[in-house]
């Protein structure tokens, strides 16, 4: 485990420090995962600019860092292979606490991180969740099918 392509959490979450003056000096911890491309909705909804972020992807953390509860969302995470013997990856973290990581070459994953935040036990393969797999799937797929990410979709396919 060479690269950042694993989907381990110890790889994949990552902090995200932020200061902002504007919303006082004590820090707040958000345990909810977010995404990277939340980062510039949230820079533009702290310099008052938050109508200029309608057409990004993502959304503005500033609410949470003020310690509001908007709806949680799903966490999309993407590899795509630089080589033909690597593979490509698609990942869902649900705000449930499932992760689905859909592989082309490398076998999926299934974990519940709220049991296993280690990801020790695979369950794609179990036989006992494939509605949780089929749903997961189909949000990768509406998410890649927004985002017009065509490199990976034949992993919902």
């Amino acid at each position: 485990m060479l690269e950042k392509g694993v989907m381990y959490e110890e790889s994949a979450r990552v902090p995200w420090l932020m200061h902002i003056p504007q919303l006082g000096t004590e820090g707040r911890i958000v345990q909810q995962p977010v995404s990277h491309i939340d980062l510039v909705p949230t820079i533009l909804d702290a310099m008052g600019k938050a109508k200029a972020s309608a057409g990004l992807p993502g959304r503005s953390l500033i609410p949470l860092m003020k310690g509001e509860k908007p709806a949680r969302h799903h966490v999309f995470i993407e590899w795509n292979a630089t080589s033909p013997e690597q593979e490509t990856i698609r990942t869902v973290v649900s705000p449930d606490g499932w992760k689905l990581c859909l592989a082309d070459k490398d076998k999926s994953q299934l974990s519940n991180l709220n049991r296993d935040p280690f990801e020790t036990t695979n369950l794609f393969y179990d036989g006992k969740h494939q509605n949780i797999i089929a749903r997961l799937t189909e949000r990768i797929r509406a998410w890649q099918m927004a985002t017009n990410n065509t490199l990976a979709r034949h992993l919902t396919d």
